[in-house]
């Protein structure tokens, strides 16, 4: 048997610079971490940067090829392409009859599809299924072809249902050279229009994203890598090469989503604002009860039939420019110093500037830009660099010539970039956060990126927040790659879902994971019901290989100290433990109010759920806690229903069930709920106890 110790490895693909991480199987200690400049311009793509940074890894660790069980990466490519137009052109056919495919054809004939670049013209053809006779598929994908329609996309009003019509039109596309997808294959709701739209998009990145799959692919296979090569997927999991090959837009914020996924599993954050600062930009996002926030995906201003991390991005980082009006009004970016071409000031030991000059870094940019210059060299002044000279890490001189422009001092010139980026990154925290109803204790901001030291200090001032910087930051979005789980998610149109309803949803993403390569004993299966939409969502997770990374588990004094400091208690308070479910224990303190004039106002009821490694899942400042017995949760549940105008409803509840916490917020039917809650207690012990946690967050 082999006993060889096994890697995980993950890699980063960000805008300036690629960051590949080794870490152990056993228990998740990092081997080795490298960083090596992204390959944008290589013929190769960005899989020449890949190569170099796993050949470095491999090398500086003393990490055998054989060793790595699991290797993923995340990705920009879908991103760039839709916002820099390098797209395919796609063709629409479109298949119905009657008067239903009348109204089908009509909301399949996009006629442009608008993306961040441009507009693209989208080709469309129609196949009557009572007129057309044998063969009509093929014909008119050759008519889609003849119109430079590199994709065929197949359409049909229910195909959700039943994609025979779809797949017999995506065959006849492949018979005449094209690529092909079908609206079925993006999505599992109704909608035939967003359906459209979205493969649309998907159609039109796809020989792109194959093309560098493939290269990705061949650069780890020339390594000797025998693992599958996974990639990063927009909600934070990973997919394989093949699935992506399907589904290429399940790509779009590959990279941000793998920081926030590292926020969430290694650093095992509960509530506060992730801020990834990066060298081009800054993400940020928020995390509630140990879940990032997802939104539906919008790109040219079109709402798509696609799920994403809830991630703000903005053009403000590290690497952000000194921009300066020529009145001396200073601000950074948006132009950093990749995107202009120019080496950091701080990084290069040899750098002796004698002046500094206004440029444009970009053909049209304004000439608003200072860098540093000695005869025909260049060097960009960073928001790095102004952190660093403060710092005394780097020479003043280069702060003290681009201050000349300007009329001040280099000190007062850095002071003032580092103030222009922190607020920029606050005011978008101070709205996401908002948005999220964080307050209090819950509002804190975790910095990740290697330009948070320079950002997140005056963004954390101008908040009045504390911010800490994670472990390993440099890295945390590669880490995040190296511990992603597989992920898949299955929504359907199901208005009052039944019991077998959620069950076949269950089987159908397991299935999903199964032919991923997950083994099935170890796919878990979450159910989620917007009743207001009629919406049932299954989403299924399970490890990428038969290990896991695990964290250490924790003493109980441990864990009860985590849970003190979500609830903001002190040493001496009182904190009940009310019930163990699995790895989770649920805390509630009691604690006096201060009224008006001193006198008691109440008391409030914190309420904490912690996981045996001190990670902190739900936090409530005031709720109700009712635990009970398999047999007694629909009881518990009908003693929490609110009863008004509207009849009966089930209030902000979250279920803690053994490792996994059930949310209702988005289910007031209380047959419906009832319903979810039995199907996620299929197969629970019967003695093991289920808590209701009652509360707003």
């Amino acid at each position: 048997m082999d006993r060889t110790p096994s890697v995980r490895v993950g890699i980063d693909v960000g805008g300036t610079f690629t960051h590949a991480v080794a870490l152990a199987s056993a228990d998740g200690t990092v081997l080795g971490k490298v960083r090596v400049p992204t390959t944008h311009r290589a013929a190769e793509g960005v899989a020449l940067g890949v190569a170099q940074a796993l050949r470095r890894l491999l090398d500086e660790g003393s990490i055998r090829a054989s060793q790595i069980a699991f290797v993923a990466h995340s990705t920009t490519q879908a991103t760039n392409a839709l916002l820099e137009g390098d797209v395919a052109r796609v063709g629409v056919l479109c298949l119905g009859q009657g008067l239903e495919g009348a109204k089908a054809r009509r909301d399949t004939d996009l006629g442009k599809l608008d993306l961040p670049s441009g507009s693209v013209d989208v080709p469309h053809r129609y196949l009557d299924r009572q007129r057309e006779g044998e063969g009509a598929e093929e014909r008119l994908a050759r008519e889609l072809a003849s119109q430079g329609a590199q994709v065929l996309v197949a359409a049909e009003a229910y195909s959700v249902d039943d994609p025979s019509g779809e797949l017999a039109a995506m065959e006849a596309g492949r018979q005449v050279g094209l690529l092909a997808t079908g609206t079925h294959e993006v999505s599992g709701l109704y909608g035939l229009r967003a359906r459209t739209r979205t493969s649309v998009i998907n159609g039109s990145i796809l020989p792109k994203m194959m093309s560098a799959v493939e290269a990705t692919d061949s650069a780890v296979r020339a390594l000797g890598i025998c693992a599958p090569l996974m990639i990063v997927r927009s909600d934070g999991g990973v997919m394989t090469a093949d699935e992506v090959s399907i589904r290429p837009v399940r790509t779009i914020l590959s990279g941000p989503a793998a920081g926030v996924a590292a926020a969430v599993v290694h650093l095992g954050i509960a509530d506060g604002v992730f801020v990834e600062v990066g060298g081009t930009s800054t993400d940020i996002s928020v995390i509630v009860d140990g879940r990032a926030r997802e939104r539906t995906a919008t790109i040219g201003g079109h709402r798509l039939h696609l799920r994403t991390l809830d991630i703000e991005t903005i053009s403000v980082a590290g690497g952000s420019m000194l921009r300066a009006s020529r009145d001396g009004a200073v601000e950074v970016g948006p132009r950093s110093a990749h995107i202009a071409g120019l080496p950091y000031y701080c990084f290069d030991p040899e750098a002796q500037p004698s002046e500094a000059e206004w440029i444009a870094p970009l053909p049209g940019d304004p000439a608003e830009y200072i860098v540093l210059r000695s005869g025909d060299a260049r060097w960009a002044f960073t928001v790095t660099c102004a952190q660093r000279t403060l710092d005394g890490h780097c020479p003043p001189v280069g702060a003290e010539a681009a201050a000349k422009l300007l009329g001040t001092s280099g000190e007062a010139l850095c002071r003032l970039m580092l103030r222009a980026a922190g607020q920029r990154v606050a005011e978008v925290v101070r709205r996401v956060a908002e948005e999220a109803n964080l307050s209090g204790a819950r509002l804190r901001l975790i910095g990740g990126g290697g330009g948070c030291d320079a950002v997140l200090p005056a963004a954390s001032e101008a908040l009045n927040v504390s911010w800490q910087r994670c472990e390993d930051a440099d890295v945390i979005s590669a880490i995040g790659v190296a511990r992603a789980v597989l992920r898949e998610s299955v929504s359907r149109n199901i208005a009052a879902p039944t019991e077998d309803d959620l069950a076949a949803l269950r089987a159908e993403v397991l299935a999903a994971l199964v032919r991923m390569g997950a083994a099935a004993e170890r796919v878990e299966v979450q159910v989620e019901l917007d009743a207001a939409a009629g919406i049932a969502t299954a989403t299924g997770t399970a490890p990428a290989n038969l290990e896991t990374v695990p964290v250490d588990a924790r003493t109980s004094e441990d864990v009860e100290a985590s849970a003190r400091r979500a609830m903001g208690l002190a040493n001496e308070a009182p904190l009940d433990l009310l019930c163990e479910v699995g790895d989770l224990r649920v805390y509630r303190s009691r604690v006096k109010r201060a009224g008006i004039g001193g006198l008691l106002g109440g008391r409030r009821e914190p309420v904490a759920v912690v996981d045996g490694c001190g990670r902190v899942r739900l936090q409530r400042e005031h709720a109700t806690v009712v635990v009970a017995d398999r047999e007694g949760t629909s009881q518990a549940l009908r003693g929490l229903v609110e009863y008004g105008d509207h009849g009966a409803r089930v209030p902000p509840t979250v279920v803690v069930l053994a490792g996994r916490l059930l949310d209702l917020g988005g289910v007031p039917e209380v047959e419906a709920a009832e319903a979810l809650v039995r199907a996620e207690l299929a197969g629970y012990p019967a003695a093991m106890p289920v808590a209701f946690v009652r509360g707003d967050r």
